[in-house]
């Protein structure tokens, strides 16, 4: 879901409260944040929220929540897709290769 001016803590926890095993904020667009602040954690102009859910939820009382807590009058676009089963420890790998720096590293 695309959070637009949604705050991301506030969807975060309710994504957290209706069961999501993992929540993950993205860049959305291609705008990366270099070097913050000490202490600041800025998030991207445009970003992105994935909650993984099991596949036993109903997600309606989840949609509901949003449109409730965060006084919308529909949910900004989002899509629900299904994950088969793999071995997620170490499926990451697949997208990191070797890289080289330098000479001899």
């Amino acid at each position: 879901m695309n959070l637009d001016a949604l705050d991301a803590e506030v969807v975060e926890v309710i994504f957290e409260r209706f069961g999501a095993s993992s929540v993950t904020l993205t860049d959305a667009g291609d705008n990366p944040v270099l070097e913050p602040g000490p202490g600041e954690t800025p998030l991207w102009a445009d970003t992105t929220i994935t909650g993984l859910f099991t596949p036993d939820i109903d997600l309606q009382p989840l949609r509901d929540a949003l449109i409730n807590e965060l006084n919308l009058s529909e949910l900004p676009a989002n899509h629900v897709e299904d994950l088969e089963d793999r071995v997620w420890e170490r499926e990451w790998l697949k997208d990191f290769g070797p890289m080289q720096f330098g000479r001899r590293l």
